[in-house]
C-alpha cells in the first residue's frame, strides 16, 4: 500500500476490518474504496491527503461522511 488510511470511527472494529479487507483489492483511487463500502455504509466518504510532517499520503476513511467522536 503507498498509503496510510485514517479511519473514523477507529473505535468500530467491524468498519475498520471492512475497511481494511476491502481496500485490499480497491486501492487505486479514493472513489473506488468509497463505492465499494457505500452498499454496507451508505453515508461513507474516502478523502485523500498529504501530511505536511512527513509528505506521506493518506487515505482518511469517514463511515459518517465527516470525522465523528469515537
Amino acid at each position: 500500500m503507498h498509503f496510510r488510511l485514517i479511519i473514523n470511527p477507529e473505535s468500530d472494529a467491524g468498519f475498520v476490518n471492512d475497511v481494511e479487507r476491502t481496500v485490499a483489492t480497491h486501492r487505486e483511487m479514493p472513489s473506488d474504496l468509497e463505492q465499494a463500502l457505500r452498499p454496507t455504509y451508505p453515508n461513507v466518504k474516502v478523502r485523500d491527503g498529504v501530511t505536511e510532517q512527513d509528505g506521506r499520503k493518506r487515505w482518511y476513511v469517514y463511515r459518517e461522511g465527516r470525522w465523528t467522536a469515537s
